[in-house]
């Protein structure tokens, strides 16, 4: 559609000229007629006509322009609409991932739901969406798929609860609407996935204050840590857990690395959890996983340690804050097997491994492939 506007346009344009140039003609021609005439007033007349001729051409050119800015709106109206309702279909998907049982098999067949983002991760919503960049409401439903004696789909025969037709519905304007269907398979549930378990943790950690300093709010203070020690035996990490909140609405993304030091080596970096994911309300167990597992040695201290975009250690860098990290303090160290810091690599300086909190420790968890 895109190519037609364009080449509409550029015929547009040069039927324009052609008409603009022959009216200039018809009025040269009017002048020059003028002078070779004895009755008074013909030229005028032919000048008249001349003028008539351009405000009709004129006219003419300029509903023309109006029709192809006005599909130009449509259109881009239609890609907008058409990519929320993508969206939202991916958005169910990663939920069906997560967890058919608890996600998707609750859910009320012809009911509407839509998706937000969640600390880091999509979950779904009873009824339409609020308002999406001032136009859109979008929603999902969900109905249990019929399969016949071969075992197709089809519409009628006996209920799959493994399968799912998922219609996402996108609103706007005067009764406009965007709809895409799929279907969604409880397929995990013939893979045996290698088991992952909680296995270095600390969740005592649950004063809601501003101990951590992060990120920095552009002054450069840095980054937050805390330790943790492996058993006797390697391990491979598979993600962690941090349990934390932003105070206020404007929250700098955010990642977890593991370190050999607070200011060593980096084994693992976690995806970007954008900070507008983070819960305001509560303390919450965000999620940050290692798309690249992390293999440890045994016996050995490790360090996770919280970064920002932009970053906490760099003055002026604009990163955004304050996040809570709920910790826990203590006449000493709380947790026996690591400690926790703050102001890491503050004034963008690599070394600098900041302060050293020998009475607190976050809340953490690290899970490992069993």
């Amino acid at each position: 559609m895109k190519f037609q506007i364009q080449n509409s346009k550029h015929v547009f344009w040069s039927f324009e000229f052609r008409s603009l140039n022959i009216v200039w003609n018809l009025m040269l021609g009017a002048l020059n007629s003028r002078s070779h005439k004895n009755a008074n007033g013909f030229g005028l007349v032919e000048i008249v006509v001349a003028v008539g001729i351009i405000s009709i051409t004129l006219f003419a050119l300029l509903q023309t322009e109006l029709v192809a800015i006005k599909l130009l709106r449509t259109e881009k109206e239609n890609l907008e609409a058409m990519l929320l309702a993508e969206e939202s279909l991916e958005a169910v998907r990663s939920i069906r991932d997560e967890s058919w049982t608890t996600q998707i098999a609750t859910l009320t067949d012809g009911a509407l739901y839509h998706p937000v983002v969640e600390n880091g991760k999509w979950k779904l919503s009873a009824g339409s969406s609020t308002v999406i960049s001032g136009k859109y409401q979008r929603s999902v439903t969900f109905k249990t798929a019929l399969r016949n004696v071969r075992d197709q789909i089809a519409a009628s025969g006996t209920a799959d609860p493994d399968t799912k037709e998922v219609t996402a519905i996108v609103s706007w304007g005067s009764g406009k609407q965007k709809t895409l269907t799929a279907y969604i398979t409880n397929f995990l549930s013939s893979i045996t996935p290698r088991a992952e378990a909680k296995t270095f943790f600390f969740e005592n950690g649950t004063t809601d204050a501003n101990l951590a300093a992060f990120p920095s709010q552009n002054a450069g203070d840095g980054d937050p840590s805390q330790s943790f020690t492996t058993g006797g035996a390697a391990v491979t990490v598979t993600k962690a857990e941090l349990y934390i909140k932003k105070v206020g609405t404007n929250l700098s993304d955010i990642y977890l690395e593991i370190r050999e030091s607070p200011t060593g080596n980096i084994l693992g970096t976690s995806t970007i959890i954008t900070g507008s994911a983070i819960s305001t309300s509560t303390l919450s167990w965000v999620s940050f996983r290692f798309p690249d597992f992390v293999a440890l040695v045994p016996n050995q201290s490790y360090t996770l340690r919280l970064g920002s975009i932009p970053p906490s250690t760099s003055a002026g860098s604009g990163s955004a804050g304050p996040l809570h990290w709920g910790y826990q303090q203590t006449a000493s160290s709380p947790y026996s097997g690591g400690v926790a810091r703050r102001y890491i690599g503050r004034l963008s300086n690599p070394s600098d491994q900041g302060q050293l909190l020998d009475q607190y420790d976050y809340s953490f968890r690290v899970y490992t492939l069993q």
